[in-house]
């Protein structure tokens, strides 16, 4: 993946995570594609739960696991770090 489309994946992932977009439209490998709606919804849903007024500490920390987990799986499936 060249850098553009490394910028371009950030940057619509990071629309979506803030709910600026309803929907990401990834193509590529299977794996990759996984791999990366994995780690976007991961990092939705912890963002999101962040936002909670009634967010627990418990539920923030399982969520934050899950988007470590799935950034761990992008970066061994593309060798690209997710930063968000």
């Amino acid at each position: 993946m060249n850098k553009q489309k490394k910028m371009t994946l950030h940057e619509v992932s990071a629309l979506h995570v803030l709910g600026r977009h309803e929907k990401v439209t990834l193509r590529g490998e299977s794996s990759v594609v996984h791999a990366a709606a994995d780690v976007i919804n991961a990092s939705r849903e912890l963002y999101v739960m962040l936002c909670s007024e009634n967010a627990t500490m418990k539920e923030i920390s399982t969520l934050l696991e899950q988007k470590q987990l799935a950034a761990k799986v992008f970066y061994d499936t593309t060798g690209i770090k997710w930063r968000l």
